[in-house]
């Protein structure tokens, strides 16, 4: 501004000065308060599609704080990947709504519980979305928490595949239809220790793998209870073989994608993801339902022994 300039609209020397401190410093004000108005209108927009998430999630309503501090989590994960306020509230519309209409409309199903795993290791094993999404990570966990965890290849065991698995090797015991069996806490524990166990070689991270067939567990149980009946007899055999012996006895692509909820494609990328890591697990595998199984007869005697007494 020249002198001719403040001398015209009566500013000059100090008092051009202290106007413009009082300026600039009402401009930041105006601009802290359109920051905050705009934050404000972003949880406004956003909330909703993540209540109905999380409710479809967890199959219970949030509390008002923990909608607060989720919507917050959600908004920064987004922001951090470069997201614009405008394309935040269109993913929670667009994506969030989707994932939404799965969990809700799919609930239980093979393809679901695939999802929620999904979810589940892309918290677990992204360092800052473990920091700094703490209550996400809490909620999404409260429902099927992770038991087993392989760091190396990002892929984890919930307690609902442990619990899964050990139905897989009641099932594969018996020769009638599959069908739920209860177990203990104490069982469970000591089938995820197996499990943990039979597939550590070594100490640390490096010396540990986890094939597909056990973080998939939940939802293959899920995909054999509910197509059980519709399965002509050689896919029956197939599909027993493969609870029974795991990846060392693939099923036919076909079979794959009916029990997991996948096309044909991903079906085939299954079966052949098995073939590859058969030799790898098999010393594991037999280890593990060799100490299950002793574990549940050793149970059994307990319990005969103390009936008769």
């Amino acid at each position: 501004m020249t002198k001719a300039v403040r001398r015209t609209i009566g500013i000059s020397g100090s008092g051009a000065r202290r106007g413009g401190f009082r300026l600039l410093g009402l401009l930041v004000i105006l601009a802290l308060f359109w920051c905050v108005s705009c934050a404000a209108d972003l949880d406004s927009a956003v909330a909703p599609e993540v209540k109905v998430f999380y409710r479809a999630w967890m199959r219970r309503e949030l509390r008002p704080d923990e909608l607060q501090a989720v919507t917050r989590e959600y908004i920064g994960a987004l922001t951090r990947q470069g997201m614009t306020p405008a394309k935040i509230e269109e993913d929670a519309k667009t994506r969030l709504a989707e994932e939404t209409k799965l969990l809700r409309e799919r609930d239980g199903a093979p393809v679901a519980i695939t999802f929620r795993r999904h979810v589940l290791e892309a918290y677990y094993f992204d360092p800052v979305l473990k920091e700094k999404n703490p209550t996400e990570l809490r909620l999404i966990s409260e429902t099927d928490p992770p038991r087993i965890l392989d760091r190396k290849h990002k892929h984890l065991m919930t307690q609902g595949d442990v619990v899964a698995l050990a139905n897989l090797i009641v099932f594969t015991g018996s020769q009638g239809d599959p069908h739920r069996t209860a177990f203990s806490r104490q069982q469970i524990d000591q089938l995820a220790a197996g499990v943990e166990r039979s597939f550590r070689t070594g100490p640390g991270d490096d010396f540990f793998f986890m094939p597909r067939y056990y973080f998939e567990a939940s939802a293959l149980w899920a995909g054999i209870l509910r197509e059980w009946r519709t399965l002509a007899p050689w896919e029956k055999s197939q599909v027993r073989n493969y609870s029974a012996q795991g990846i060392m006895a693939p099923m036919d692509e076909r079979i794959y994608a009916k029990l997991l909820d996948l096309s044909p494609g991903d079906g085939f990328l299954h079966k052949t993801d098995d073939m590859q890591s058969a030799i790898s697990v098999l010393n594991a595998r037999n280890s593990i339902i060799r100490e299950f199984s002793s574990y549940l007869n050793r149970t059994e005697e307990r319990t005969l022994r103390l009936q008769h007494k």
